[in-house]
């Protein structure tokens, strides 16, 4: 297996599915990028570009608490995925919550002692 590149097994996909849900995770300061184990793959295929995690819009006027006017700004910042939302398309609680999909650039550094 390839050096930072692990397999997590989950003893149920109801535990997959709140995991992936649920970060972003991270080990030792650094985050995790997760991506759903597929047989088809070689380990060269797999691409770990992205790191979600919620952002919280505050401070909204009233009428910008529905779904397209955060959609707005997360999608400034990268790909949105989902938003926290009622039936109604309303915002849950005061602020609004919106997942969004970060572009990660992947930066390896190498330390030599002198």
């Amino acid at each position: 297996m390839r050096e930072n590149l692990y397999i997590f097994k989950f003893q149920s996909v109801h535990d997959l599915e709140r995991v992936f849900e649920g970060g972003p995770w991270h080990y030792d300061n650094s985050p995790l990028l997760l991506n759903k184990y597929d047989t088809g793959k070689r380990l060269s295929d797999y691409r770990f570009h992205h790191l979600s995690m919620w952002v919280q819009c505050g401070c909204l006027s009233l009428g910008c608490m529905t779904r397209k006017v955060p959609e707005t700004i997360a999608s400034k910042m990268g790909d949105v995925l989902e938003a926290d939302m009622d039936d109604n398309s309303e915002a849950r609680g005061p602020c609004l919550r919106v997942r969004v999909a970060f572009k990660v650039k992947l930066i390896t550094l190498e330390f030599r002692s002198a």
